[in-house]
């Protein structure tokens, strides 16, 4: 069951990741016109450019496979962050969000829909940690401690400490 989850998350990593990358490449195709419809400070530019900025990082990050708790911790961030805000727009009635860009003109609901299916898809797997990982973490934690022990004790000998 774990290689299943495993391979679950690649796919899923990997299709978000596209996912990230095409929603920014479509927001900056459509910069001039609008990244984000003009609701309060979603509209600011500097707002948008951190959207866009995010959106590329994040999708890189997951498209790397480094750091998958991180990565993965992040995206379902990103996933709550983005579903809140374009189930906020449904919400007050909005007839557009320009969530995947100003050249693709969808409904916030729909923008909610992937957007919790993203989440929900992130939710149902997780990514696995090695086992030598965790026992060379374990290794690290337990030199570190003997390091820290025997510095104090060091700084005890010559009367530095307590």
């Amino acid at each position: 069951m774990t290689e299943l989850r495993s391979r679950a998350f690649v796919v899923i990593r990997v299709v978000l990741g596209i996912l990230l990358l095409a929603e920014a490449a479509l927001k900056i195709y459509g910069w001039s016109v609008s990244t984000i419809p003009p609701v309060g400070w979603f509209s600011t530019p500097s707002v948008q450019a951190a959207a866009i900025g995010w959106e590329i990082l994040l999708g890189l990050w997951l498209l790397s496979g480094v750091a998958l708790v991180g990565s993965w911790l992040a995206a379902i961030a990103t996933f709550v962050l983005l579903s809140g805000i374009s189930g906020y727009l449904g919400w007050i009635g909005q007839a557009t969000c320009d969530c995947f860009g100003a050249t693709i003109q969808a409904s916030p609901w729909l923008a909610f829909a992937v957007d919790l299916a993203a989440l929900l898809m992130l939710l149902s797997v997780c990514p696995s940690i090695p086992e030598e990982s965790m026992e060379e973490r374990e290794k690290a934690r337990r030199e570190t401690a003997a390091a820290r022990a025997k510095c104090l004790n060091n700084l005890k000998q010559i009367g530095l400490a307590f």
